[in-house]
């Protein structure tokens, strides 16, 4: 039954299929207590074998059901990994609806009307709590009640008796109805299933693009700080070392005079796209403003972050933006501080390390000693 649909419908369909299966475990109880109630209502009026024949294979539809809803539990699939789950849920649930349409109209060929209608009874009162269960798939809803109903309402209107006629004119009219009132009911289900996902899409892209700097693709301040806080925090509580590195690109104010702001901001990209080819899949980088950059290293101690930071610094300077036909060579002065401090110990720390870089010649990476505060002004970078 499941369909090529997109991304947010494939979601939605598949969360309508986990509603079914959260569902339909009191629904199978049900329908095994339903059986053996009407089994005990025809005992006597029924061959034995026939009604334990009847009631053993409704007791072997249960366990298949039983054995699927089981299946896709183990599976642990959810939203839209759950469609591959739709087909076995319904060839289940069409072989128990069976045994109740088709073996009701055996069993009302057995027996005299007053047992027919009481056979007709059950069969309604199961129908009627399909709409509870089923409501989620609008097609599964209608394939149960009317393979549920439709062999003995047949029955009845080719009887010719006139209560067996108003009986099936009933049971039609309260199938015209599902059909109408469900159209409306599962398409407003759908449609608040899909909003919601379409709203937590919306929500997330907003997030991503707050958190990201439209120029770079790096990490704006407020996220970098965010996603390294929680960082520190984490190597903090589990005894791991990590370092930061502080980078500042040399001279940038003159590439800016010189060639124009478009070529500046080609600076930045190509040094934030030598930056996220340099570390690793699991640092976390960011532009703190203007041609200052910065990098946290999880699982690093201060030796490690400065043989990055050479590696940066070394990838920076040995490939050349292109410029036109010739070439623009960017270098940048780095900082780089350790140690079990919080973020903006670090920052503080990385930073008087980056500008004593820039005092020492630029191009070069400098390591914050924690036991020396270095006061130093800023250069004309």
């Amino acid at each position: 039954m499941t369909t090529h649909i997109d991304p947010f419908e494939a979601q939605t369909h598949g969360e309508k299929i986990d509603l079914l299966y959260d569902q339909s475990y009191p629904a199978v109880f049900l329908s095994l207590i339903g059986g053996g109630l009407l089994v005990a209502v025809l005992w006597g009026q029924v061959p034995t074998r026939h009604l334990i024949g009847w009631l053993a294979t409704l007791a072997g539809s249960a366990v298949i059901r039983l054995f699927v809803f089981s299946r896709y539990r183990r599976s642990g699939s959810k939203g839209a990994a759950s469609l591959v789950w739709e087909t076995p849920y319904f060839a289940s649930l069409m072989f128990s609806t069976a045994v109740w349409g088709v073996g009701g109209l055996w069993l009302v060929t057995q027996v005299d009307p007053m047992y027919q209608m009481s056979i007709y009874f059950f069969l309604f009162g199961l129908s009627g709590a399909a709409f509870g269960v089923y409501s989620a798939i609008r097609p599964i809803l209608l394939a149960t009640i009317f393979t549920m109903l439709l062999p003995v309402t047949f029955y009845f209107l080719l009887d010719g008796k006139t209560l067996f006629l108003i009986l099936g004119l009933g049971a039609l009219l309260f199938l015209y109805s599902g059909i109408i009132t469900t159209r409306v009911q599962s398409a407003a289900l759908h449609n608040s299933i899909l909003l919601t996902h379409q709203l937590h899409q919306a929500k997330e892209m907003a997030e991503a693009e707050a958190a990201t700097d439209t120029l770079t693709g790096l990490l704006t301040r407020g996220a970098f700080m965010d996603r390294a806080e929680t960082s520190v925090a984490a190597m903090n509580r589990n005894g791991h070392p990590y370092a930061l590195i502080l980078l500042d690109l040399d001279r940038f104010k003159p590439i800016n005079d010189t060639h124009g702001h478009h070529i500046g901001d080609q600076a930045l990209c190509h040094a934030a796209q030598v930056i996220q080819t340099a570390v690793r899949r699991f640092d976390v980088c960011g532009r703190l403003g203007g041609e200052e950059f910065t990098v946290l290293l999880p699982d690093t101690d201060g030796q490690s972050a400065m043989l990055m930071a050479e590696q940066i610094r070394h990838a920076l300077e040995s490939h050349p933006m292109p410029l036109g036909d010739s070439e623009l060579t960017l270098t940048a002065s780095f900082g780089v501080a350790s140690g079990r401090f919080d973020l903006d110990t670090l920052l503080r720390m990385a930073d008087q390390a980056m500008y004593r870089a820039k005092e020492e010649g630029r191009n070069r990476v400098s390591y914050a000693n924690p036991t020396h505060i270095f006061n130093t002004l800023p250069l004309d970078a």
